[in-house]
């Protein structure tokens, strides 16, 4: 394949037609003046605009680094000669966005090439991947020199899958990772599931001992159920027994009392309302107060009158007193007659005088007798004559003691009752209660014991979770571990397998590009190194002329590692990418940014000589001999 010519709108690049020579085209451009992009612009031309890569910290995506400058829509065309006829491959924006509208034509005929799509017309050219053809076809200055074993990666998967992004080092990175992952020491999966597994086989087994234990307490239940029942039932036995015996005698003191309780509810019936029967009680006492002399002298409870003290009575005898101390020295029978009268006096004064009765007045007196009048007539008492009235309420008022002294009797007979339920009937028979009652409440605790450690237990195993899912996870676990040692085994035998494929690869292919490498070397240092010797690791040494010391790439000059790395490409590009009847162009990024003038000149003889077989595209910032 040979890339004719370029025009597009992509960064820089303002729709300008490029053309290429079919050999060995140098472009000669300043820095920033669009070399790596129109690197890139050839490469997504082949293999399409990643539209789903997204912008990061450390690299802007292709969409958004080569938007272009030019303000119109990204879009490309690149002509290209491929098998013989010329193809014109176009990439425009269009609603599935910037150079996502793809079409191919030859350019002769304008007619549809349909062995080339969008998505693999780059691989159909160019026989490899955009890793592959990035990593190998394009070579940047700023990224010349790479380790052996960086080397090593790129040809063995440029020779085995067409592309880079699964090398020999990084697959056997990746199964070292994958293999420590799964058994690296406490923190691997295998050392993880195994702990998780005991666990769970230890909580099954602390399970199935306390599930045993409860079946053994389960079955030790009905036996002290069975207890608690004839205990319950020798209980009532003894307790019938005794209500039996006792049951006449309760009953003639339930009938005394019901006897004693009707004689109080019958004299309650012939008793009018006592509280109406009290207040007939106080006017006639009000009414008898205001005639005292027809009924004689009624002095209301608390209510009598004071006698008052004979004052001239007391002051004749405080007189006599003094007169009986006077006369204590002269005549001893005089005094002595004196304080006999002195006491005399003080007695007759101090019973006083009979207090006067006030004197009523006629409307006090006869509203005495309508009070009282009125409330007879409350209580049912028709009668005017007040001897009548006092008869009537006598009469009732014995008929009140009566029905108190009935209402304590029923209230006697029913302590009686009481005290009858309470009592003791039998000393035999209370004490076969009591010990019947202590054997029930031992029975009784002794299974609520049993029903306790029960519910214990089952607390326990509700702690330790349930069975079925423990031995869910214990078989996922276990299965888990079984897939664990496949895949351990399995890595294994991946690694052994790729570190054997890479060796038999190594060993096909490191002669070849070994003869070219040692070939392009020559040419690169102007023979000062003839003899290049690349090893199964794909480790380079190389000799000078006419010596037999063996120079590693440590022992190097960083351009002679250049120059080296240099023929290392080239000679794999060749062996690698060439196919037989189509080649792939090299595009070289400004790749002696390292070179003096010596090693350009001799580096430059080389990509000559190498045009003679393939189209090289060199662009470079500086003027080349």
């Amino acid at each position: 394949m040979r890339i004719l010519r370029a025009q597009g709108h992509f960064g820089i690049l303002n729709g300008k037609e490029i053309a290429f020579d079919r050999g060995l085209d140098v472009r000669y451009l300043p820095n920033e003046g669009g070399k790596t992009t129109l690197c890139d612009f050839i490469r997504v031309m082949l293999y399409g605009l990643n539209t789903a890569k997204r912008d990061t910290r450390q690299q802007l995506s292709d969409k958004t680094k080569y938007h272009p400058a030019d303000g119109k829509p990204m879009s490309g065309l690149l002509e290209v000669e491929f098998q013989g006829r010329r193809i014109v491959i176009s990439r425009q924006t269009g609603k599935g966005g910037p150079m996502q509208e793809f079409s191919a034509r030859y350019a002769d005929t304008g007619e549809e090439c349909r062995m080339l799509t969008s998505k693999n017309c780059g691989e159909r050219l160019t026989g490899v991947g955009e890793e592959a053809f990035r990593s190998s076809a394009m070579l940047d200055g700023l990224n010349a020199a790479v380790s052996a074993a960086e080397l090593s990666d790129r040809i063995l998967a440029l020779s085995t899958t067409g592309d880079n992004a699964m090398q020999y080092a990084q697959a056997v990175q990746q199964l070292d990772k994958w293999r420590s992952q799964l058994k690296g020491g406490v923190h691997g999966k295998l050392a993880k599931n195994d702990a998780e597994l005991e666990q769970v086989q230890e909580r099954l087994t602390h399970l199935d001992k306390l599930e045993a234990e409860i079946r053994e307490l389960e079955q030790q239940l009905p036996a002290a159920q069975q207890r608690v029942q004839k205990k319950e039932e020798a209980y009532r036995a003894i307790q019938t027994k005794q209500f039996v015996q006792s049951a006449g005698k309760r009953e003639r003191a339930q009938q005394r009392e019901q006897e004693a309780k009707e004689a109080a509810e019958k004299l309650r019936s012939r008793l009018p309302d006592l509280r109406k029967l009290k207040t007939v009680e106080n006017a006639l006492g009000a009414y008898d107060a205001a005639h005292p002399n027809q009924y004689g002298t009624y002095e209301p409870e608390g209510k009598q009158r004071k006698r008052k003290p004979r004052l001239w009575a007391m002051l004749l005898a405080i007189v006599c007193v003094v007169a009986a101390i006077g006369c204590m020295e002269l005549s001893g029978g005089m005094a002595g007659l004196l304080a006999g009268l002195a006491i005399v006096l003080f007695l007759l004064g101090w019973r006083g005088t009979k207090p006067r009765e006030k004197a009523k007045q006629p409307e006090e007196i006869d509203e005495t007798r309508e009070t009282l009048l009125e409330a007879a007539a409350d209580l049912g008492i028709a009668e005017q004559n007040i001897h009548e009235i006092r008869a009537q309420v006598a009469a009732l008022a014995q008929l009140r003691e009566q029905y108190l002294e009935a209402r304590q009797h029923q209230e006697q007979m029913a302590e009686e009752y009481l005290d009858l339920l309470e009592q003791e009937e039998s000393a035999g028979l209370q004490q076969l209660l009591d010990l019947a009652d202590g054997e029930l409440a031992a029975a009784r605790e002794a299974m609520e014991e049993l029903q306790q450690e029960i519910a214990v237990c089952r607390g326990r195993c509700a702690e330790i979770g349930d069975a079925a899912v423990l031995r869910q996870r214990q078989k996922e676990l276990r299965e888990a571990h079984e897939d664990i040692l496949w895949n351990l085994d399995a890595i294994a035998l991946a690694k052994k397998s790729l570190v054997r494929v890479n060796a038999e690869l190594t060993a096909r292919m490191s002669p070849q590009i070994n003869r070219l490498a040692q070939h392009y070397l020559q040419i690169l240092t102007n023979n000062k190194y003839t003899a290049l010797q690349l090893y199964t690791n794909f480790e380079a040494v190389c000799r000078a002329e006419n010596s037999a010391v063996e120079l590693d790439r440590l022992r190097l000059s960083s351009g002679t590692r250049d120059q080296l790395y240099l023929a290392l490409r080239l000679a794999a590009c060749t062996v690698l990418l060439d196919n037989g009847t189509e080649t792939v162009p090299l595009i070289l990024d400004d790749p002696f940014l390292t070179y003096d003038e010596e090693r350009t000149a001799c580096a430059m003889q080389l990509l000559r000589h190498l045009s003679n077989e393939r189209q090289i595209l060199l662009l470079t910032c500086h003027r080349l001999g």
